[in-house]
């Protein structure tokens, strides 16, 4: 959560913060995937006009309470 909330708005690696954590990135795609179920965040897609490059892309993670984000984020 904290390494969501230190990246908000910028393109998210699954890779990196996996290897922050020391966890496996389809470990930290399930958990943000649970978090979005439970309306905590919500993923932006990276927008393209080119299709192809739009869908690989990172897509942005954003919070729905602006109050979990550190004080000179919000």
């Amino acid at each position: 959560m904290r390494f969501l909330q230190s990246g908000v708005g910028s393109p998210i690696s699954y890779t990196s913060i996996a290897e922050e954590v020391k966890i496996s990135p389809t470990t930290i795609a399930k958990y943000i995937c649970l978090y979005e179920a439970l309306f905590i965040v919500f993923r932006v897609p990276a927008f393209s006009k080119n299709i192809a490059r739009g869908i690989k892309n990172e897509p942005k993670i954003y919070f729905f309470d602006l109050r979990m984000l550190p004080e000179d984020k919000g």
